[in-house]
């Protein structure tokens, strides 16, 4: 996972980068409904089916989505077009973004901008030390955390017990990050409510992608539908 950014909630993108395959994004819209986009230069589309209403996204490792409603609570859902959200997942509040690992390690801001993890979805949160302060979080492809100051500028951490500390970008302040599977950073604008990505080697937000607007949370895959998952 590299990184990401995209419009009001939270989905899912793809980008050729270092070698890896194309990236595509999952993103939760100004109206809390799932939008998709097959490849960065791509267009949102909203997805089939009754798709509302959250305010952030993440993809499991069997493929399926793990989304925070407008409750502030986790919801599940068999992938964008399919399926129905179900929940709430119990003992899940009180989130505002959230992020899962390969190993299904569960990852959450909540509402007072603290870090929360959890092994998976039956498991208690529980809250590291030296919790605050972040507003969204993403895993890069090496296990460390990274995150958003409340000033919108990337942090990063090592491990889960570890500190947040400062990750160099420069430009435009992020609602959101993602990170896709080759390590490349996207971001979400509070201003355009657009899609950037970062220059992994200036550390500078390049220009917004074309058609990014309007997301508020983004989330990056290989692919939009997993082979694991059916049609």
């Amino acid at each position: 996972m590299r990184a990401l950014v995209v419009l009001l909630s939270v989905v899912a993108l793809i980008d050729k980068g270092l070698g890896g395959s194309p990236t595509a994004m999952i993103g939760i819209g100004e109206d809390n409904r799932i939008y998709t986009r097959s490849k960065e230069n791509g267009s949102w589309k909203v997805a089939s089916g009754e798709t509302c209403c959250v305010i952030a996204v993440a993809q499991m490792p069997d493929g399926s989505l793990l989304g925070v409603g407008e409750d502030n609570q986790l919801y599940t859902k068999q992938k964008p077009g399919v399926g129905e959200w179900e929940g709430p997942v119990p003992r899940s509040c009180c989130l505002i973004d959230i992020a899962v690992a390969d190993d299904g390690t569960i990852f959450g801001v909540n509402q007072k901008r603290r870090l929360l993890v959890r092994a998976n979805l039956e498991s208690d949160w529980v809250q590291p030390r030296k919790a605050c302060c972040t507003k969204s979080v993403n895993i890069m492809p090496d296990g460390s955390l990274l995150g958003l100051a409340r000033n919108g500028k990337l942090r990063i951490r090592s491990e889960v017990e570890g500190k947040w500390s400062y990750f160099k970008s420069l430009g435009p302040r992020m609602r959101d990050v993602s990170v896709d599977p080759s390590g490349a950073i996207y971001g979400v604008s509070p201003d355009t409510c657009g899609v950037y990505k970062l220059d992994g080697e200036g550390g500078t937000w390049e220009e917004e992608l074309p058609s990014s607007e309007c997301m508020l949370n983004i989330v990056s895959t290989d692919v939009l539908v997993p082979p694991n998952i059916e049609s």
